[in-house]
This record gives C-alpha cells, structure tokens and sequence, in this order.
C-alpha cells in the first residue's frame, strides 16, 4: 500500500513539474492579447511562423496599432495602412512588418515617416469605409487600404466581422457595425485564465485549430449557399461603389494596393478579382496598383515563397517577411513623390 501511494504522489509530482516547465518554456512563444492589459500588448504564437507581436491598444483594428518596432520621429507625417489579418502581421516580428519596412526607407530617403498599421480579422471594405472618422483622428498624409481577393463578394456582404455593407442598384452603400458578443460567464472565466497560462493557451489554441481543421475536412456540400447566391447582384457592384466610397472618404491620399495570393507561386496572369478591382480604380479615379508584378520578379530573382513559414505548407497562408518585404517597398515606391 505505501509503495502505491508513493508511486501515485511521485506521479502527481511528475505531472505538475511538467506543467511548470511547460508553463516557463512556453512564454516565450504564447502570450495573449488579453493578458496582461495595458497600453501596449503583445500576441506570442507559433501556429504560423514564431513571432512576438505588439499592438498599441488605441482602439482601432482588432487589437489596435501594429507598431513596427521604432521610435516615431517629432514630426513625422503619418501614413496609416488598413488591411485584414495580413496587416494584423502576427507572424513576423514588429521590425519585418510592411510598416517597418516603409519607415526604414522614408529614413534613408531623409523623409522620416510614422506607420500605423491596423487589421481587423475577416474584415474588409466596410471597416475601413466604416472606422473613416477614427482613422481620420491621426490626420494621415496617405491612407494605403490593402486588399486580396477575400475582401470581395458574399463574405464582406453576409459574413465580415465587425462591419458589413449593402450596395443597391445605385451603388449607395450602406454600412452595418455588427454588434459585439462579450464572452459571460464560464466562457469568459475560461478565456481570462488561459490568457494568464502559456501552457494553458497554448492547449486552447491547439484545440481550436485541430477544431479548424476538422471543419474543413467535414465533407459540407461544395457550391455557393443560397444567401450568397441572392447577394450575387450586390457583390458585382461592391468594388466599383468600394472605390467609389473610399475615395469620398480619404481623397486624393488614398492608395489602394492588391496583394495576390499565389498558389504557391505567382504567375504573370491577375486573378478575377484582381482585374475588377483594378478596373474598377480606373472608373472611379482611384490610385490603385497590383504587387504581382514586383512578386513574380522577385520569386525569378531570389526563388523565395513570399507566403507561408518554416510550420506551414509552402507558399500557403499569410504573407511572410519575404512578402511583407515586397509590400512596404512597393507602397514607399509609390507614396515617395507625393510625401
């Protein structure tokens, strides 16, 4: 009896040791933004790349401004860049972010800049139309909206977070601010601990992605849902009324910059989205341009995924630091003459 208590508690005591070295081991790779709360917060992960992320809670995109690892110069105009999950950037480090990489050379062009960078995840067209007064606040000299093929049809119509938009026949926008569910009881209990625990984030986190992955395997019936099929009309006319509304709102600082998604490598060839939206800039006057060109010359130059991470399949998921490289330097190309 005492050796099977004694091997019992030498279990229990093997088991906790491992979740304390678990718990240390992890903090360098899994923090939440939820914990600890304060001006500036910081997402650790390593789902998708390995990287530390901090964000300056003022308010604006899922968790606030991107920051980008350096210090904002007295002064220095503002150029604010509004994008989805990829400008969330959550798998690079602050100094390999688009923003980073544009106020690096606005410094060595002796025109010092401060980028703030803001994402929402599934957002698109409505938020940025949308959080317009806001945005404005920091009195940006170029508002950069950046964009892929997601940002349009059904999902920006039925399914985007916190904004959605309406577009009738002549092509007045309507924008709905969809409302947010706060996390009560238990399931707030439960997020509020597992913030405070690498170990038990990074648990939560796993689950949810295998959760994820499963949803994605279950075998649903291919083909559009009815609801998109009856938005069908409103989604042919979003990108012309998009445009139509951003340049209303932001003028002539506005820049809209589309970012293919390359399965896994880019070809010459714009996708379908890609050649409306850039038809549509054209109708309505916009300042809009493709960085399929310079990614296609930079994958025959250097040979290099500009998405995907060392844990990810290659060229699959957000634009990496390769990609990101891509994006600030065609943006700063593009804004240099007008800043």
């Amino acid at each position: 009896m005492n050796f099977f208590k004694r091997t019992i508690t030498l279990s229990i005591a093997g088991a906790l040791a491992a979740c304390v070295v678990a718990e240390y081991s992890l903090r360098p790779v899994s923090a939440s933004w939820h914990y600890p709360a304060g001006e500036i917060r910081t997402i650790a992960q390593y789902s998708e790349g390995t990287a530390q992320a901090h964000f300056e809670a003022d308010g604006l995109g899922t968790y606030g401004n991107r920051l980008t690892g350096h210090r904002s110069p007295p002064g220095a105009k503002v150029v604010t860049l509004l994008g989805d999950s990829h400008l969330l950037q959550e798998a690079v480090d602050d100094t390999e972010t688009a923003g980073a990489v544009i106020e690096n050379l606005a410094r060595r062009a002796s025109k010092p800049l401060q980028v703030k960078q803001y994402g929402w995840y599934s957002a698109g067209l409505a938020a940025y139309l949308g959080e317009a007064p806001a945005i404005e606040r920091a009195s940006p000299s170029a508002v950069v909206v950046v964009l892929n093929e997601f940002d349009f049809g059904a999902n920006e119509l039925l399914y985007s977070l916190y904004w959605q938009m309406g577009v009738a026949p002549d092509m007045t926008i309507t924008l709905r601010r969809q409302p947010r569910e706060e996390e009560r009881g238990w399931r707030a209990a439960v997020r509020e601990w597992s913030a405070r625990s690498s170990l038990a984030l990074a648990i939560l986190r796993r689950v949810n992605l295998i959760r994820s992955v499963q949803a994605d395997s279950s075998g649903a019936p291919a083909g559009p849902r009815p609801e998109e099929v009856a938005a069908a009309d409103e989604a042919a006319r979003m990108q012309v009324a998009a445009m139509r509304g951003l340049r209303e709102r932001y003028g002539s600082r506005l820049l809209v910059v589309y970012t293919p998604w390359c399965r896994p490598r880019c070809t010459a060839q714009p996708d379908t989205a890609e050649s409306q939206l850039l038809a549509a800039c054209k109708a309505e006057r916009v300042d809009c341009l493709s960085v399929r060109e310079p990614m296609v010359a930079s994958e025959q130059a250097n040979h290099r995924f500009h998405r995907g991470f060392h844990n990810t399949g290659p060229g699959d998921g957000h634009l990496n630091r390769h990609g990101l490289a891509i994006l600030g330097q065609t943006i700063w190309r593009h804004l240099e003459p007008r800043l």
